[in-house]
Parts: C-alpha cells; sequence; structure tokens
C-alpha cells in the first residue's frame, strides 16, 4: 500500500493520485505512516535481540576470519548486557588469548556469567577449566557438575567426557560403568 501511495505521488504519470483532495491524500499518508512507526517501535521494543544477534553475528563472522580484535568490539558490549553468547564468545577470546593477553580468570569470569544463564557451551568450557585448574583452583566436583549440566541439555562432548570420567573414575567421581555407559550411549546417539 505505501509504495503505490509513495510510486502515484513521485510519478503520477504511472498511477494518477485518488480521487480525493490533495489534503486528504497527504493526512491518509501520514496516518500510515503514524501507525507504522507505532508498529515498529512496538516490535523494536519486543525484539531488541535483534541487533543484538546482528552484532553477535559479526563478531562470530570476525573470529571465524581471525579478526579477534573485531570479534572483541562487537561482542564486549553484547556480553555486558547479559548476552550469553557473547559472555561465551569472550571467554573463549581470553582463555586461548586471541586478541587479548591470554588470561584464565577472566575467560573464568565470562565463562560463568553465560553458564550460569544455560548456555551449554559455556558449562562445558567452564567445566574444562575448574578439571584443569585453569583460573580457578582445581576442582573436579565443580568441573563434574558443570560437565553434567552441559550433558543434561544434549552437549555432546560433555556427554561423552561424563562418559570417560565415569569409566575411569576421575575427579572426585567412583568408577561407576553403567552411569558410564549411559553417557557414551546418550553422545553416540548424536552421532559422536
Amino acid at each position: 500500500i505505501h509504495k503505490v501511495r509513495w510510486t502515484a505521488f513521485i510519478y503520477p504519470e504511472l498511477q494518477p493520485l485518488p480521487n480525493n483532495t490533495t489534503l486528504e491524500y497527504f493526512e491518509g499518508l501520514l496516518d500510515d505512516f503514524y501507525r507504522g512507526f507505532i508498529a515498529i517501535n512496538d516490535i523494536s521494543s519486543r525484539t531488541s535481540n535483534l541487533v543484538w544477534s546482528a552484532d553477535f553475528r559479526r563478531g562470530s563472522e570476525a573470529a571465524q576470519r581471525g579478526d579477534f580484535a573485531t570479534a572483541l568490539r562487537e561482542w564486549k558490549p553484547l556480553a555486558e548486557q547479559g548476552d550469553s553468547r557473547a559472555q561465551f564468545g569472550l571467554g573463549f577470546l581470553y582463555r586461548n588469548g586471541y586478541g587479548v593477553i591470554q588470561d584464565y580468570k577472566t575467560a573464568v569470569k565470562w565463562y560463568t556469567l553465560s553458564a550460569e544463564q544455560g548456555y551449554g557451551s559455556a558449562q562445558f568450557n567452564l567445566g574444562i577449566m575448574y578439571a584443569k585448574g585453569e583460573g580457578v583452583p582445581e576442582d573436579g566436583k565443580t568441573a563434574v557438575k558443570w560437565y553434567t549440566l552441559a550433558a543434561e541439555q544434549g552437549f555432546t562432548n560433555a556427554q561423552f567426557t561424563l562418559g570417560h570420567i565415569y569409566r575411569i573414575g576421575q575427579q572426585g567421581v567412583p568408577q561407576d560403568y553403567k552411569t558410564a555407559v549411559r553417557w557414551f550411549t546418550l553422545a553416540a546417539e548424536q552421532g559422536d
């Protein structure tokens, strides 16, 4: 509808103006614009994550190209606003020293913020950091806690890792073949 009206106004030879007066026509345009503006504001107030997604995507594309400075620049504001994917991304950059000085404590901070929101990749990586004592005291029990949270969401790497932990009896967990088989089976059912 809007294109037809604007086309009629800009290119009158393509389509004649409606039979109403020019004033009524512009009032209609203004009314349409106002309704559209209200609708857009209403939608944007309920979908502000759409803007976040675009910035997150730019950061991800930059990281995949090895442009970690851009990834950091895109993700940091999002992470500070609570975006769990961006928090995970910052944890990954700091853990590996990509585009920043490697800092395990800062990586743990960002992974924890993301993991507490239920982000499986962050839960798994936080489990690794506790298992290895990277940025935190080595703590097998806490590592298993984070692995389990990720595994229960269907995160295959965490399921496989728990299977291995229970098969051998590591991280303060007693050897338990039945539990090991359960986790290995869940991982295998997903193709891992």
